[in-house]
Parts: C-alpha cells; structure tokens; sequence
C-alpha cells in the first residue's frame, strides 16, 4: 500500500516522460512499493495531481528544527512523510524526541553518521546530500554533482561518502566522494536499484539491490562489485553492520517482512529475525549491538528495536514518526 506519492524514482522509473507514469518491469510490482519512500516534492505531488500550495504550506509549517541533545548516542530518524529528521536518544523503552533537522532537508530518504558525528542526508526532492556538524541544524556543506534522486548513503572510517543515484530502473549506481570533495571521484555500477548500502571494518562496501534481490560487495579502494549470492533475500532495502563484522539485510517485500544475518564469508544467514517487522525499510546499529529497524509500510511508521542476537523485539515506538525510511545512530559501530 503506497502511503506516501512517490516522484519517479528509479522505483516507477518515471525518467524522462512527460506523460505520466511509466510502470515497472514485468515480474517487479512489488517494487511499487518502494513508491512511499521516494519522495513528497512538490515536482512529485504536482505530478500526481496533489496540491503544491498545500504541500509547501506543511513543508513551511515545520519550523526551523530543534538543537540535538549533547549527551548520549542519539538515534536519527530520517521521517519522509514529515520532510524532517528527527532525533531520539538510542536508549529506552519509549524515548522521546530530543531535537529535529528541516533546513535544507527536502524528501529525507535516508541518513548516515561518521565518526566525528556529522550528518548526512540524502534528499530524494531535490537530489542533493546536506551535511550537518555535530549539533548543528543548518548544513555546512550541499553536495548535488551527478547526484540523482539518491536513496542510499553511508560513510566509511575516511570519511568518504558512497550514494545511490540513478532514476531508472535497471540503470543505478554508486557514487564515491572522497572527504572534503564536491564531486564524486567514481561511479559504480551498474545496479538493478541500489537502496541500502553499509560499511565493514575495512571500509568494505555492501549494496542492497532491490530489483535483482542481491548483495554486492565492493572493497575499499575498488570498483567491482562481487555479487555474494546471499540466499533468502526479497526486495532487499536496507543493509548495517554490527560490531561483531555480521551483515544484516532488511527485506520489505510484502509478506516476507524479514531482517536476515550473514557472517562474512557464509550465504546461507545464520539468523532471521521476523516478530516486530512491518515494512522494515531501513536499519542501522549502536555500538553495543542494539539492533533497530525502521518499519514503513504501517501507518504512521515505527522503531524496532532488538538486543544483540535478539529475534524478537525488546521495544517498539513511534512518538511523532510518520514514515522512516533511514536510520542513523551516532556515535556509530566501532569495530
């Protein structure tokens, strides 16, 4: 069920018609799904026939954001539907929202974290990525070089940016920026639709290709990537991983709801977690292996939350979120 309006994505692969929109491949309807996550523009809502005015008046009515708090690890939720990020300390049994992030942020999609805290969102509206410094709620810096309605990000220990971007199915890629560039230094792929992306403790990337139900690996300081034959995979949207070095796959697809554990090396996973999940569209990991999940396909979305090597869910809330489609946590994993 599509919640949100969607503008083209590479999920209804609108590229380039002026006619409405183009339908996805045969065989892929349950990439209709992903149409919630990308985007509520006004490019989209004028699409689809929703009014601008209307839009722009909830977009302004946001206010300016709230300052983050400065203690403790802090969970980002980047919250689609309300076109904000909003933080919630990551600890407790129903944290309450501690601060919020509307300055440049337009259709968040998703969200990263480096080491020194600062933030990266992927804005899908407009195709950018804006970066925040710890505690702040304007970005610094505004990244838009062949940046195309982008849905995954993620963050290396060198602080090197990787971000998904293409608006066409079966035609995405991964841009690389190195720290302190404006423009990406590669391009990869290309992939069916690469959402989901992560990091390992050699800088190794992993990207979650939607369309083709597959995993690939890229090593640091390569452009190949290696298809790792990941069994029991559908509609793969979101990828973390925790401090012990394990991958864990979220799969949204309607009626396998599922977040799937792989050691390194091993296709088969050695742990599938299912109690708690209702479109997990993202997750993301704390340094003490609390495992959570952003779940998008109820309404209004939710956080899952799960202890290390835990299946079933040891809290859940929602406390203001609308749609998350990307989770961050700061400080991130250290491996």
């Amino acid at each position: 069920m599509l919640r949100s309006v969607v503008l083209l994505t590479s999920a209804l692969a609108i590229a380039g018609c002026s006619g409405g929109v183009q339908q996805t491949p045969s065989g892929s309807s349950s990439l209709q799904a992903h149409a919630r996550h990308f985007v509520e523009s006004v490019r989209a809502v004028e699409r689809f026939g929703i009014d601008p005015e209307a839009y722009a008046a909830r977009m302004a009515a946001r206010g300016p954001g709230l300052a983050p708090a400065a203690k403790g690890a802090t969970l980002f939720v980047s919250d689609l539907d309300a076109g904000l990020i909003r933080l919630y300390p990551a600890k407790g049994k129903s944290p309450q929202q501690s601060g919020s992030i509307t300055d440049g942020v337009n259709a968040p999609i998703n969200v990263a974290a480096d080491a020194s805290g600062t933030l990266y969102v992927a804005n899908n509206g407009n195709s950018t990525v804006t970066e925040y410094p710890l505690g702040a709620t304007s970005p610094s810096v505004t990244l838009s070089t062949s940046i195309v309605y982008p849905n995954g990000i993620a963050v290396d220990s060198k602080d090197t940016l990787y971000v998904t971007s293409g608006s066409t199915v079966g035609d995405t890629y991964v841009l690389v920026f190195p720290k302190g560039a404006t423009s990406p230094s590669a391009q990869i792929g290309n992939f069916g639709l690469a959402i989901g992306l992560a990091v390992d403790k050699n800088d190794d990337l992993f990207v979650c290709d939607a369309h083709d139900d597959d995993v690939y690996e890229i090593k640091s300081g390569t452009s190949k990537a290696v298809n790792l034959g990941l069994s029991g995979l559908e509609d793969p949207t979101g990828a973390a991983v925790d401090p012990a070095g394990d991958l864990y796959v979220s799969d949204e697809a309607v009626g396998h709801f599922a977040v799937n554990a792989f050691h390194p090396g091993k296709a088969s996973p050695f742990l599938t977690i299912t109690s708690g999940l209702d479109g997990p569209y993202d997750l993301a990991f704390d340094a003490k292996s609390t495992l959570f999940v952003g779940n998008s396909e109820i309404d209004p979305g939710n956080v899952t939350e799960y202890a290390k090597g835990k299946t079933t869910p040891s809290t859940s809330f929602t406390n203001g979120i609308e749609n998350p489609a990307g989770l961050a946590v700061y400080p991130p994993v250290k491996f």
